[in-house]
């Protein structure tokens, strides 16, 4: 249920910048760019929760410079399904990731 949940949750502008620790103009460049999924509801742009953790996973860089597999931490090409269907993985706890790096980036250790 807390997947579904997670699904849904729309996050606006202000929250998602502050979240991944990016100024708003330069979550505007990501929107723009494609990068980052939205919802436009009037006149503002809402971000699917799902959308932010997706762009963590398939951007997170290791030391080697080389995209990984988040189990394994072995190189892999992610694309857009590949990033899903991990999130999918409840094994995985997409939501414990997102929450773990929204407390390191409060606690100062981004």
């Amino acid at each position: 249920m807390e997947n579904v949940t997670n699904e849904i949750r729309l996050h606006s502008i202000s929250d998602t910048a502050r979240m991944m620790g990016i100024g708003k103009e330069q979550l505007y460049g990501l929107l723009d760019e494609g990068r980052i999924g939205y919802i436009s509801i009037g006149k503002s742009r809402k971000i699917p929760h799902t959308e932010i953790v997706n762009f963590i996973k398939t951007n997170t860089v290791y030391g080697d410079g080389a995209h990984h597999d988040i189990k394994t931490k072995t190189p892999k090409a992610l694309n857009r399904q590949s990033a899903i269907s991990v999130f999918e993985d409840e094994d995985l706890g997409g939501d414990k990731i997102l929450e773990n790096l929204m407390k390191d980036k409060n606690n100062g250790n981004s």
